[in-house]
């Protein structure tokens, strides 16, 4: 997973061209984790992976709505500037830029400082994200920390627009026959196949929902996000499972 992460960030690097975030003067700005204020809520030594991790995706959603309407203004374009400023300090600079200098497939530059890692790697989460984050379930967080200074932070997600997709085709696919000539009913085998081939073919998979993953490091006592992935239907995730906390037994 983590010669995923390298090669998307990689990717994201190359493509860039010149506008690549090393060759571009950056804005001064310090990697050393601190409070960090968003939308009015301050994310300091209290705040817990969940809220960091929710303050995160709230982000990520504001940089991706802000960039889909264009930057040619000039106070979208410092929206933007801010909402990936923001970004970037609720990231953990420490364990970004541990993971950049071991680079596997040597694209970032050994001498990488800790900014730049940081700036190399969040530039691709929104993107990353873009799909599921209008479609989040609150109601499914799950934070899980295994020890003091590590977490993960799980919450569901779908696509509103694949949602549309599958839920059009089973109204339209409902009493129709299938293969044996016998009519499809809403949730038999056939007719999940049905809705499935269909679906695929204007371009949606099913299942629709994915998990978004956050992995969560303290540093400086904060807790930051070092790494986000997405678990394509997941086992063992429950539909609409309340919102837990699973911690570590004391040894």
């Amino acid at each position: 997973m983590k010669r995923f992460a390298i090669a998307t960030a990689a990717l994201i690097l190359l493509s860039a061209g010149c506008k690549d975030s090393r060759r571009l003067p950056s804005k001064s700005w310090t990697a050393t984790p601190g409070p960090v204020t968003v939308n009015a809520v301050v994310l300091d030594e209290k705040a817990a992976p969940r809220q960091v991790a929710l303050a995160m995706l709230d982000l990520l959603r504001k940089c991706r709505d802000v960039r889909g309407q264009g930057l040619a203004d000039p106070t979208r374009a410092a929206e933007f500037d801010e909402t990936r400023n923001l970004i970037r300090r609720l990231a953990a600079p420490e364990a970004i830029h541990e993971l950049a200098l071991k680079d596997p497939l040597r694209v970032i530059p050994k001498d990488v400082t800790a900014e730049q890692a940081v700036e190399i790697f969040t530039n691709s989460w929104p993107s990353l994200v873009a799909r599921y984050i209008n479609g989040l379930a609150p109601e499914s967080l799950v934070e899980q920390l295994p020890n003091s200074t590590s977490a993960r932070v799980i919450v569901r997600a779908d696509s509103p627009d694949d949602r549309a997709v599958v839920s059009d085709l089973e109204k339209s696919l409902a009493g129709q026959r299938g293969p044996s000539r016998q009519p499809l009913a809403p949730g038999s085998e056939a007719f999940n196949a049905a809705v499935r081939d269909a679906a695929l073919d204007r371009g949606v998979v099913v299942p629709i929902e994915t998990q978004i993953e956050l992995s969560l490091v303290r540093e400086s006592g904060f807790w930051r996000v070092s790494r986000i992935q997405l678990n394509r239907a997941a086992a063992g995730f429950a539909k609409n499972p309340a919102t837990t906390t699973t911690r570590a037994s004391a040894s």
